[in-house]
């Protein structure tokens, strides 16, 4: 495994790990504490690769995908109930900040304003654009780890994926204040 490549493995996923585990204390969520142990699993798995360790790494690797497909449901519903939450409490004609747009807050406020279709081909148009620029400067600077081919197929494959996923939590989100708004004993949303 190249060096540069270990590196980043493990600042990334100690980064990870690190701003889960505050993420989980913060919302009180066990999904995003177990959310944080996948990556620190991965973090544990870099280090057994680096260490010329393969039969250990590829078993948490194996471990932690099987457990982070186990546990999408529980992640995505504390996600929507996070989303509906801010939703709630956020104030949506507030013009929109470019900052924003890094929180789920921003893009709320896009798919209340411009509608669920737009705000999901926009952050289809984004994540394919950064994800693959990462993926391809990877490629030129790891060649014998990633090549053009991987790169092109991992940024198809993890925009589609993740923009499904977050259409399906944005638009169960908005469902779900909707349903509140609609009955009575609720407050009503600050729109």
């Amino acid at each position: 495994m190249p060096f540069e490549l270990f590196l980043f493995g493990i600042i990334f996923f100690g980064l990870m790990a690190i701003l889960g585990a505050m993420r989980a204390r913060q919302k009180g969520e066990k999904a995003y504490y177990l959310s944080a142990m996948a990556s620190a699993l991965v973090l544990l798995a870099f280090v057994l690769a680096f260490l010329d360790q393969p039969i250990p790494a590829f078993v948490i690797v194996i471990t932690v995908g099987m457990m982070s497909f186990a546990l999408l449901p529980k992640v995505l519903r504390a996600s929507e109930r996070e989303m509906v939450c801010q939703l709630e409490e956020m104030e949506i004609s507030a013009p929109l900040r470019a900052r924003e747009l890094l929180t789920n807050k921003g893009w709320l406020k896009l798919a209340s304003k411009h509608g669920l279709r737009k705000t999901t081909m926009l952050y289809f148009l984004l994540s394919t654009v950064i994800g693959g620029t990462i993926l391809f400067m990877a490629s030129a600077f790891f060649p014998a780890f990633i090549s053009k081919e991987h790169a092109l197929g991992f940024t198809a494959a993890y925009s589609i994926f993740g923009t499904y996923v977050y259409h399906r939590t944005l638009k169960k989100a908005l469902t779900q204040l909707k349903m509140s708004a609609q009955s009575p004993k609720s407050q009503q949303p600050k729109f």
